[in-house]
């Protein structure tokens, strides 16, 4: 809850950000069964910079160890203008990570897709985006999660008004032909079913599941 809570887009402000999570984590923990069923994330984003170039300082933003049961990021990728670099290997995401792990929290990709990179549609979008994000990213053991944003900011009208101005592109992660759409880069689709039949992954439904979803 209170996601991206450093994120000036937000306007959020430490000390009542942390009163009002303490107080919704105290509100769910009256009822031990649902609390135990509730995990609280703790989401950053490493797209938040203060006005003067530097990324806002997580900490006064934390509500304490008792209260937090994830810490959670959410990865995209560098600021064209070189202002923030949010990409799965970025060093603001990574010590964020490490972090987490110091205080033994589990961390979950809270959001992510490859955002500049024209999404899956760029001829070497595995290599600049996927291919860190599952060997440098999801191979750290404080990693126990991630969300995939799968959507076209490109062309789908409906979604465009909900991906900052339309500029994140195509992220889909489809076959050749679903929902009457056709995915630009199938490579990617199949290298991204392929790779997630590592036993490493735990998935809600059967691999053969989320293959009949993709395609």
């Amino acid at each position: 809850m209170g996601y991206e809570f450093n994120g000036h887009w937000n306007n959020y402000s430490a000390a009542p950000y942390v009163a009002a999570w303490r107080r919704l984590e105290s509100f769910i923990a009256r009822n031990a069964t649902t609390r135990a069923r509730v995990a609280l994330v703790w989401d950053m984003s490493c797209d938040a910079v203060a006005a003067h170039g530097d990324h806002i300082d997580p900490a006064p933003f934390f509500p304490g160890d008792s209260f937090v049961d994830w810490w959670g990021v959410n990865v995209f990728n560098k600021d064209p203008n070189g202002l923030y670099d949010s990409r799965p290997n970025a060093t603001c995401v990574l010590d964020f990570v490490r972090r987490a792990a110091e205080q033994s929290f589990p961390v979950l990709i809270a959001e992510s897709l490859p955002r500049f990179v024209a999404g899956v549609t760029a001829a070497n979008a595995w290599e600049t985006w996927f291919t860190p994000f599952f060997q440098t990213l999801l191979s750290q053991p404080a990693v126990q999660g991630f969300s995939y944003i799968d959507r076209d900011c490109s062309t789908d009208s409906a979604a465009k008004s909900h991906c900052v101005g339309g500029q994140w592109g195509d992220a889909r992660l489809e076959g050749p032909s679903f929902r009457g759409h056709t995915t630009s880069n199938e490579s990617v689709t199949s290298r991204y079913v392929k790779t997630l039949q590592s036993a490493k992954f735990v998935h809600s439904c059967s691999l053969q599941c989320i293959e009949a979803k993709i395609v």
